[in-house]
């Protein structure tokens, strides 16, 4: 029996939409069944309208690939190469996902969402982390995996702001 993923629960006394979002407890649930999801109509009178896969990116086992799909952007879309090629999972957001980057040494993906978590998902499971009290206005809107080092180091980058956080090799979930 699978349990959700869990964040520590976050208090933030700043009443703008993203950041009420920010304030509360985050986690994945794993749900193993059918949802109906709505995709957005996209604005056809519009020049160049969004609709369709807006990123792809592979890991580096070359394994899996995720996607985001511009008529569902709170949905990400894992695929898995082995044995065949299949949808294996959909991660769904409260806001729309941002940023997708495989991490450059295993299958871990991380996530950002405008908001100041950063979402790590791999095989084994999914967590939500909430950076410090202290950057409780920095708002994620891009990631970036550092490829030239022997320890995982991540930098999450606001519009203001920018953080490096450091993962643990060591530890492989």
């Amino acid at each position: 029996q699978r349990k959700p993923y869990s964040s520590s629960a976050y208090s933030s006394s700043t009443v703008s939409q993203t950041e009420k979002i920010s304030s509360i407890e985050s986690k994945y649930i794993i749900y193993n069944g059918t949802l109906q999801i709505a995709p957005i109509k996209p604005d056809l009178d519009r020049a160049n309208p969004r609709l369709g896969v807006s990123c792809i990116e592979y890991s580096c086992s070359g394994r899996y690939v995720a996607t985001i799909n511009d008529t569902m952007p709170n949905l990400l879309f894992i695929f898995d190469f082995k044995p065949t090629f299949r949808l294996a999972f959909v991660l769904i957001q409260l806001q729309p996902i941002r940023c997708v980057k495989w991490e450059p040494k295993r299958d871990h993906l991380a996530l950002c969402t405008h908001n100041n978590r950063v979402y790590i998902w791999s095989p084994q499971g999914a967590s939500c982390i909430n950076l410090p009290d202290e950057s409780s206005k920095h708002l994620i809107d891009e990631i970036k995996w550092n490829t030239f080092s022997s320890s995982s180091s991540i930098a999450l980058i606001g519009q203001e702001t920018m953080c490096v956080g450091f993962i643990d090799l060591n530890n492989d979930t």
